[in-house]
């Protein structure tokens, strides 16, 4: 069976915020899971997703392009038509971005297994990387402060923020893209188009926070610009 998945990569610190905060720690926390690897929420993904395709097609409709009408088509079938009854969210569902399989199999194995044996002896679940552990090596924390009047901090204004440090590719699956025929390849060029569109995520954006590249690959190859080929040659028809 064929994947299609978007990579997502890190190109500056990123804060995907959980909303909540870890209490003398950290005021503005990540997404993490229960083994402390920082991950992308599949619905928040989908938002900026369809942010990008909102924009898309809002220049092609001011460009009053002929096939404008064709590509909100393609939107409304992957994301779903607004206002709609029938097919509101689309047919296309996006998992949870996460770090690679070797990482996610490497913190299985540290938490699932509760001994463990080292040198014929069997040592105790507490001697493995612990959670917050494996997140601190995977993260960092941002101390920033508001500017009082006079110039200096203001008081009682410091507030930690914790980042994934750039670099860093998540991955998430999609599910629901057309199995063959010329409307899964209008599909997958729409979304490379869309995909590489995405450019920032999370809090913070216009401090340089959160700037990503996001690329369309099926089966593990990036096919972001064969599909972004053939949408320029839609585009000039």
């Amino acid at each position: 069976m064929t994947t299609v998945s978007l990579s997502i990569q890190l190109l500056s610190d990123s804060t995907p915020g959980s909303g909540g905060g870890l209490p003398g720690v950290v005021d503005t926390e990540i997404e993490h899971d229960q083994y402390g690897l920082p991950y992308l929420r599949g619905r928040t993904l989908k938002g900026l997703l369809v942010e990008a395709s909102n924009a898309l097609l809002f220049n092609l409709s001011e460009m009053q392009h002929p096939k404008h009408a064709e590509f909100a088509t393609l939107h409304n079938d992957l994301f779903g038509e607004p206002g709609a009854q029938r097919n509101a969210h689309g047919q296309l569902s996006i998992g949870n971005a996460t770090l690679s399989p070797a990482v996610m199999q490497f913190a299985k194995y540290q938490f699932e297994q509760a001994l463990y044996e080292e040198k014929g002896n069997l040592k105790p679940f507490e001697e493995r990387f612990q959670p917050l552990e494996l997140l601190a090596a995977l993260t960092g924390i941002r101390a920033q402060t508001s500017i009082a009047p006079d110039g200096g901090p203001e008081q009682h204004s410091l507030r930690n923020t914790r980042v994934i440090i750039r670099d860093q590719i998540l991955t998430a699956d999609l599910f629901g893209v057309d199995a063959q025929g010329s409307a899964r390849e209008e599909q997958l060029m729409w979304l490379a188009a869309v995909a590489a569109n995405v450019r920032h995520l999370g809090l913070n954006r216009n401090r340089g926070w959160g700037w990503i590249s996001v690329a369309l690959t099926v089966d593990g190859n990036d096919v972001t610009q064969n599909k972004l080929n053939s949408f320029e040659t839609e585009l000039l028809g």
